[in-house]
């Protein structure tokens, strides 16, 4: 079973929201699917210190050590908000010293 992380689209109309799903790859977006990571709401753009992308990153970690793949648009969402993928390493890039964490 080939696992993929991707965007799932929810909310009203001209209002977007996406979770961000652990899904068996050859599933329709909108099914069933194995565990959500977290969200990204697109048109948050009122309050620019709100964060509109949240990812847990232990089970990020925990999925991509099993062998998910990412697709393209999570892996842009992830580099954006300080979270770098090298390799299968799950690195979040300090705020103050912009020097790289592990997480375990």
């Amino acid at each position: 079973m080939a696992v993929v992380i991707r965007l799932s689209r929810s909310g009203k109309k001209n209002s977007p929201f996406y979770k961000v799903l652990v899904q068996d790859k050859q599933r329709h977006p909108q099914k069933s699917f194995l565990e959500n990571l977290g969200c990204f709401y697109a048109l948050n753009q009122q309050n620019p210190k709100d964060k509109n992308f949240t990812c847990d990153v232990a089970r990020l970690q925990y999925w991509l050590s099993r062998g998910a793949q990412c697709s393209p648009r999570i892996k842009s969402l992830l580099e954006k908000n300080g979270i770098d993928l090298a390799g299968n390493v799950v690195k979040v890039l300090a705020e103050t010293n912009s020097q790289p964490q592990d997480i375990a």
